[in-house]
Parts: structure tokens; sequence; C-alpha cells
């Protein structure tokens, strides 16, 4: 019963045109697009109740080395507020 979704290139989706009930989450194509508009995304994702993140890493070279870092930061264990 977990809330997926997918968050990846909005080029990308063109090669999974089946995700079934999977919330597709796009960010632009470029790693400055993808870096302006990540965090926006996660809030998003976050406000929709979804349970789990499926990221596509960017290319590991210039902007998108961090962005990566920040997904792989996003994805790190988290504290419990309470």
């Amino acid at each position: 019963g977990a809330r997926i979704a997918v968050l990846a290139p909005a080029a990308a989706f063109a090669a999974w045109p089946t995700l079934g009930a999977v919330h597709r989450a796009a960010l632009p194509d470029d790693a400055a697009g993808m870096a302006r508009a990540l965090y926006a995304a996660l809030r998003e994702l976050d406000a929709a109740g979804i349970d789990v993140v499926v990221a596509a890493l960017p290319p590991a070279a210039g902007l998108g080395e961090a962005v990566g870092d920040r997904l792989r930061r996003a994805a790190g264990p988290r504290r419990d507020p309470s």
C-alpha cells in the first residue's frame, strides 16, 4: 500500500511509458534545471504523502555531481522528530 513516485528528467519518462499507479515527478532534462527544481519537487512529493521516491541520478559530472549529492543526502537516514 505504499505510495511510490519516480523522480527523473522529463525525457526519461518517454522510455517508461507504463508505470502503473506510480506517481511521475518530472525534472528538467538539464543539470542546471534539475538543481533549481529538485527541492521543490521533493517538497511536493512529501506534501502529496508519497512514501517512497525512486530518483534517477544525473551523470556525475559538473553540476550533475552536485544534484546527485543532494539526492543521496535526501535519501539518507532521518531523525525522528518526536
